[in-house]
């Protein structure tokens, strides 16, 4: 499925989240969860993502915090932990936005998939360069001449050539 696509949709499951008032400021205006967040200089719809990802206890804390640290202090008489729960009640559950995300995503899941031929692959290559090493050990130990002449430095061992019988 295109990126687009999936994307729109992960975008519009937050978007009661996202467009829900958080409260009246100070001047009678309503101020969205967009704004709020933006005003913040994040993302939204990473913020939503990530807060719905987590507990609702956590996402709850979080997001009181940003809004007791919204620049300029507009929303100081309200309680942030109260709006915060209301806010955080219309995000999707983490079960949800993950299956979702698998559905509109499917190549997101495959390192998921793949993880164990990573690991069969790495072992294949470490025992390969274990046999290698053993196998040089024992070319070593079997011609003790050869290694003795080459590791000093005063010879190099030569192969002799067989000449052809005509």
């Amino acid at each position: 499925m295109p990126r687009s696509v999936s994307l729109a949709q992960t975008r519009s499951q937050f978007d009661a989240f996202l467009y829900a008032p958080v409260e009246e400021d100070n001047e009678g205006r309503f101020l969205s969860v967009l704004s709020a967040l933006a005003r913040s200089d994040l993302d939204p719809w990473t913020e939503a993502g990530i807060l719905s990802r987590m507990a609702p206890e956590n996402a709850i804390q979080r997001l009181a915090f940003l809004i007791s640290t919204l620049p300029g202090g507009t929303l100081a008489d309200v309680n942030h932990r109260t709006v915060a729960a209301r806010l955080v009640a219309l995000l999707p559950n983490a079960a949800s936005f993950n299956l979702i995300q698998r559905q509109t995503t499917p190549h997101a899941a495959m390192p998921l998939i793949l993880t164990p031929l990573y690991l069969i692959l790495i072992t294949a290559v470490l025992l390969a360069f274990a046999f290698a090493r053993q196998d040089i050990e024992a070319s070593r130990q079997a011609s003790p001449e050869i290694s003795r002449t080459s590791h000093s430095g005063n010879a190099v061992p030569t192969i002799p050539r067989t000449r052809p019988t005509e």
